[in-house]
């Protein structure tokens, strides 16, 4: 019998001694396909190489085989809040702390780097070049954030949520892009890393779109008039597009119902009202990528799905790789009572779960264009075997919502309850195409 728990257990022990499965394997003098079972839950060390193992990581015996498969893992959610200038972002994230706290949650609130900075007296406008600024934001920001993580993995409760009142990515908005990626290089990191570090990211927009009387100036250490809010509200966005998990806040003429909107889309998705957002699907013609990859708003990710399917050809599961620019993510994807429950993985357990002898697939490839309309993040997929026509995803809190389409997009139908064309079907209909 497959044993998944303690494939983790080995794989959190090795990973946070830094130690590669060819590491271990060398010492234990066996193949790292071996080490590579263990971790996948296929197959368990000898009592020998156990002993090795714990000798090797400096840890008792009893630390590598005594966990306790009836202890609850603990489902870590981490969320940016983000937006622009006097958006409500400081007031919003405290409400949702204690909201979530009610409903049994460990909240951990990592507070916005940059205006603590600002607050001690260290001010963009007094260094040489406001960049130099930047550069201390982000890196105390990933450092910040890394304490957090650390903290995480002491902490004894079955639901954690850490709520980020701004994010790494949040820097990209307030230097140039080439800085920013120079800033990157520095702290050994990426745009595409940073951007995937987080569950999701809820953009509050600022109150100077569409309310520029109640817009009020900020302290004096900020100075933004409404157009410069405006500005930087526009650019946090274009910085965050992409994420698989984006959604935008309007503003509203009153801050509680901004609030709650926050809060009904934070519950949905940690679903806490047992309701998950309502996908709709289009079927359009294929729309001109030239003028869609113009918009500065819109990112494309080259997407891999492998569907793992049972005797029956059912799906089981699916096993997700994302690549933009050249970064590899990966993802786990199982469906419960209708709902998607989507977890990251590592490289190591993506190409163990392909190279599972018991798995068999479906494969699909697509580019996905993420693209920012009407406050929404629309998904187009444009898949290699067909020339004339794409599919248009986007999720929505109920079916009474009404969607609006940018002009170039030409709906033929909508095709949200319909078979053939989902993925999982798609991926069968055109595997040898």
């Amino acid at each position: 019998m497959k044993d998944y728990t303690f494939g983790e257990h080995i794989y959190e022990l090795r990973k946070a001694r830094g130690l590669t499965q060819g590491d271990i394997a060398l010492y234990l003098g066996i193949s790292d396909k071996a080490i590579s079972k263990w971790e996948n839950g296929t197959a368990k060390p000898t009592i020998s190489n156990l002993t090795k193992l714990a000798e090797l990581m400096d840890l008792p015996l009893e630390k590598i085989v005594n966990y306790n498969k009836k202890d609850k893992i603990s489902k870590v959610t981490k969320v940016v809040i983000t937006g622009g200038p006097s958006s409500g972002k400081t007031e919003c994230i405290y409400e949702v702390k204690e909201h979530f706290e009610k409903l049994g949650y460990k909240v951990i609130v990592i507070p916005s780097v940059g205006t603590a900075l600002i607050r001690c007296g260290i001010y963009p406008w007094d260094a040489v070049n406001e960049d130099d600024f930047e550069r201390m934001n982000l890196g105390a920001k990933i450092k910040l954030e890394e304490v957090a993580d650390e903290a995480v993995s002491n902490i004894n409760a079955q639901k954690i949520l850490i709520l980020c009142e701004r994010g790494t990515l949040d820097v990209k908005a307030y230097t140039s892009n080439r800085n920013f990626q120079q800033i990157c290089k520095e702290y050994n990191t990426s745009e595409e890393e940073l951007k995937n570090s987080y569950d999701a990211v809820f953009h509050l927009k600022t109150v100077a779109k569409g309310y520029k009387e109640q817009y009020k100036q900020l302290p004096v250490f900020r100075r933004e008039d409404p157009e410069t809010a405006i500005y930087l509200d526009d650019k946090t966005i274009e910085a965050w597009s992409g994420h698989s998990n984006y959604r935008i806040i309007d503003a509203y003429p009153h801050f509680e119902d901004k609030m709650q909107k926050l809060i009904k889309e934070m519950s949905y998705l940690l679903h806490e009202e047992n309701k998950t957002y309502v996908e709709k699907k289009y079927l359009i013609k294929m729309p001109d990528i030239n003028q869609l990859i113009k918009n500065k708003q819109c990112r494309k990710v080259h997407v891999k799905q492998h569907y793992i399917i049972d005797e029956t050809k059912q799906e089981k599961e699916k096993i997700v790789l994302r690549r933009e620019n050249n970064k590899n993510f990966y993802y786990k994807v199982n469906k419960k009572d209708n709902v998607k429950y989507s977890k990251s993985i590592n490289a190591d357990q993506y190409i163990n779960k392909l190279e599972d002898e018991n798995n068999k697939f479906y494969l699909i490839y697509k580019d996905r264009y993420y693209y920012i309309y009407d406050s929404r993040c629309i998904k187009i997929d444009v898949f290699p075997f067909w020339k004339d026509k794409a599919i248009l995803e986007v999720d929505i809190l109920n079916d009474r919502e009404n969607i609006k389409f940018p002009k170039f997009i030409e709906v033929i139908e909508e095709v949200t309850d319909n078979e053939k064309y989902k993925n999982y079907y798609l991926a069968e209909e055109y595997k040898d195409k």
